[in-house]
């Protein structure tokens, strides 16, 4: 289930600037700077006609556009303000203004295209200001999380805490509902109310977990399936080798389960037929096969460090 922070209610901006004047004064003008503090390629930030060079900081001057190809994210920080960047998506930074005079800094960003989340709240101390246009929509975030993405026939933006203002072609609006969105399209604006599940995608977008579940899940779906072996039954007296026996199951298709778990965990799990002095059969999930016992006891020591497979057993085939 998706949390959401909840914050206290929109401060008008005369109070704002009183309380940043206070905060100003008390501290002294900052020097304060954009920078892209983390990121996950293809990223990159172009200044004019040059690729800036990647760095584990990277300083944005007014006029840099940063752009990620699939799979790509960017992390920004302005002051105590995170944002992030999502996929096949480009940003433009427009101006960075400076505190002084008892103002907080202040920065303006154009999303051309793709998500983008803005979060002020990780901190206690005074937010700063983030303007973000995208086409139709001029969004003013201070000290809110907000999620928004930019497209050529749609416009969204979500609130996830605190409240948000939003300036259109049709007038203002306000979101201050965490989990309300506002939505821009050729036939006008549209409020919606974003369940868990909906949430969870728009997030993915713009965190970097995602990503490392994605590359897992292409690295088992790209990885060769192997069909777990059957092996007729043996005697003792027919036997010619040791193996591993991880478990020995009734039915042969949970025998199976079993040995293709063990071939995806990369180890060399068949199912071997074993029938019982009693007359039963079992389907025995082992591991290898091994010229003598000792070799056998040798790799199940490993197995069993490894895999924290404690109980198995060594057992002639």
């Amino acid at each position: 289930m998706i949390t959401i922070k909840t914050r206290l209610s929109w401060l008008p901006l005369a109070l704002m600037t009183l309380v940043g004047t206070a905060s100003a004064a008390a501290a002294g003008d900052r020097v304060m700077s954009l920078d892209v503090v983390q990121a996950a390629a293809p990223f990159s930030v172009m200044r004019g006609k040059d690729s800036v060079p990647p760095a584990r900081v990277v300083p944005l001057a007014s006029g840099d556009q940063l752009r990620t190809g699939i799979n790509g994210r960017g992390s920004l920080r302005f002051g105590v303000t995170m944002m992030t960047l999502g996929p096949d998506a480009a940003l433009k930074v427009g101006s960075i203004q400076q505190p002084a005079g008892g103002l907080n800094g202040r920065v303006d960003l154009d999303l051309g295209e793709g998500a983008f989340r803005v979060d002020g709240t990780e901190e206690h101390r005074l937010p700063q200001d983030v303007r973000l246009t995208m086409l139709d929509l001029r969004l003013r975030i201070f000290g809110a999380d907000v999620w928004a993405s930019a497209g050529a026939t749609r416009r969204e933006v979500c609130l996830l805490s605190g409240a948000v203002e939003i300036v259109g072609v049709s007038g203002s609006e306000r979101l201050d509902v965490p989990g309300d969105c506002l939505s821009s399209d050729a036939s006008g604006l549209h409020r919606q109310k974003a369940d868990d599940a909906s949430m969870k995608q728009r997030l993915a977008l713009t965190d970097y977990a995602s990503l490392k579940a994605a590359a897992a899940a292409a690295a088992i779906a790209a990885a060769p399936r192997q069909e777990p072996a059957k092996i007729a039954p043996v005697t003792a007296a027919t036997a010619s080798g040791w193996t591993l026996v991880a478990a020995a199951l009734a039915d042969s298709e949970s025998a199976e389960a079993e040995a293709q778990g063990m071939v995806e965990m990369g180890l060399p799990g068949v199912v071997r037929i074993h029938d019982l002095p009693d007359g039963q059969r079992v389907y025995r999930v082992t591991i290898g096969s091994f010229a003598t016992k000792e070799q056998a006891v040798q790799f199940g020591a490993e197995v069993k460090k490894r895999f924290g497979m404690t109980q198995i057993w060594a057992a002639p085939y």
